[in-house]
Order: structure tokens, then sequence, then C-alpha cells
């Protein structure tokens, strides 16, 4: 992702970036066979390819006003590129022709890097082997989409907000909203599990229960069903919920109880990537029981 602000843990873009993403990287193939040996026969593909990356970039209306003297030289090498495809034979390529073209590439290498030495452009990068789109818009897609389905759309935001917490390197902020993503799905799968709403009224308003009580009230329900079945019968009673309560239990005591007073911990990107994908390692189990209907999950009561 390339922005004019820098922001977090972006870097000035380089050069270098342009041959790895957009229109021009058609160019790239171009600029390598400069240095090696290509058959004849190879040369009117990397030609056509590299011209028409250049044809794209250069109808960029933006690119004219950003970088005129790069869009000069662009042209130039667009006719001597667009001449030898024209001129070209399989038997041979047109006499100087890849000599003009080295040289009005190396000219249009030079004014770009230096145009793009003066504008304020910077470069966000992937982390942990997720691309920056998917973490700034769409990090939910990292639950299964049979499982999106039962996510309320206060869960749905959460985890995308900790996907772009994430990549912009706000750690603690990314625990967070991962814990609060976790909390939203925990109450709903709470009711489901023991048919009581996850909040008690006082006085007329609302207090929802915490993680902490609805993962203790979670094993008690556990509990009951193993006194209450048969041995030979339990498995399929109990389904995911001993897994789900672990999840719980281990997420309260590392993460969501201390990221509740920002003064006790700050994640580093370790600890915020160990939270993300615990709480959606979390709501995966939860949902995964709720759609594959399990015998304790059943309706609300009240």
């Amino acid at each position: 992702m390339i922005t004019s602000i820098r922001v977090g843990p972006m870097r000035a873009l380089d050069l270098r970036d342009l041959w790895n993403f957009g229109d021009i990287r058609q160019l790239q193939l171009l600029r390598e066979t400069f240095f090696v040996q290509t058959p004849v026969q190879e040369w009117s593909h990397i030609l056509f390819g590299s011209w028409m990356g250049l044809k794209m970039w250069m109808d960029t209306a933006s690119n004219k006003q950003e970088y005129p003297e790069s869009y000069t030289c662009a042209e130039r090498l667009s006719q001597s590129i667009l001449r030898v495809i024209r001129q070209f034979r399989e038997s041979a390529l047109p006499i100087g022709s890849i000599g003009e073209i080295a040289n009005r590439f190396a000219a249009f290498e030079e004014a770009f890097r230096h145009e793009l030495g003066k504008t304020p452009s910077y470069i966000l990068e992937e982390k942990r082997g997720f691309g920056v789109q998917t973490l700034v818009e769409r990090a939910n897609k990292i639950i299964s989409s049979k499982n999106l389905l039962y996510l309320s759309d206060f869960a749905q935001q959460n985890i995308n907000d900790a996907g772009r917490c994430f990549v912009f390197d706000c750690f603690t902020a990314t625990g967070f909203h991962a814990t609060r993503a976790l909390e939203d799905v925990a109450r709903n799968y709470y009711s489901l599990v023991t048919g009581r709403l996850p909040h008690d009224t006082r006085n007329g308003a609302i207090y929802f229960h915490g993680l902490g009580r609805v993962t203790n009230e979670l094993r008690d329900r556990l509990n009951s069903i193993r006194t209450t079945t048969d041995k030979h019968l339990l498995k399929d009673a109990v389904g995911n919920l001993g897994s789900v309560i672990a999840f719980l239990e281990q997420i309260c005591l590392v993460y969501r109880d201390p990221l509740s007073h920002p003064d006790i911990i700050a994640l580093d990107e370790d600890g915020a990537a160990d939270a993300f994908f615990q709480c959606v390692a979390a709501i995966s189990c939860m949902l995964n029981d709720v759609r594959e209907g399990a015998q304790h999950v059943g309706r609300i009561s009240g």
C-alpha cells in the first residue's frame, strides 16, 4: 500500500518497490533481459508486455502530473519499444535497437528515481504473511466463510479494527479489539449453552457479564453435563465446550484482564500476533460448535 502520509511502520518508497507491483512491474522482465542471453523468439513477448505496462502507467493522469520528467522519458522509451515491435522479425532484431531501448530505459529509471526522492510517498508492507490490503480492509476474512455468517457486525468490525491496528504497529490496540470481538462471541455462545442471557438488570440498567464470569459459568455447565451424562455419550454431549473453556481461560489470564488496564500491559508485535490469532482460534472453536449443532448448544430461554 502506498500513501502520501507517513504513518507507523511506513518507510519511504524506493524505486525497487515499483518493480514489484502496479503497471510498471511489467518492465522488470525487460530490465532483467538486458543482462542475460535471451533468445530472439522471446523478445517479442518481453517487448510487448513491457510496452503495455508502460502505456498503462502513462495513461494514469496523476503520473504525468507528479513525475513530468519520468513521463517524458517514458514516452521516448515507449516509442523505441513500439518501433522495434513493428520491425521485429523472428530471425533477428533490428540493428542497434536493444542498445537504444537500454539507454532510454536507463534514462527513465534515473528520472523516476530522482522524482520519487522528491515525492512524499511511503509504503506499508505485509505482516506475518498477510497482505496489507487484507489486514487493512478485511481481516475478518481470516475467519472461515462458513462461520462468518454467525458473527455479529460488532465482532466483525473489531476483528477488522484489530487487523488495521496490527499492520500499523498499534500492538496493544490490536489485542484490545481482538478481545472485544471474542467477548461478544463468547456472550452469545454462553446464551446458547446455558439458556441464559449474558447480562444482569439492576435498577433498569443492563450490566453485561465479563469474560471471566462467562468462562466460569460455562465451566459449571460443562461439569453439570459430565455428571449427568453416560460416559459413552459424553463425547457427543460435550462437543467443543472443553476446548472453548480452555481458550477463554488462557485469554482471560494472559490478555483480556491485563488489557482492561493499559498501564499494566503493553503488547509488542509478537504479543499482538499471539493475542489476535488466539482470539480468532477461540472464536472459530465456538462458531464451529454452533454451526455443527453440538448437543449442548440450545436456544436462549429468556
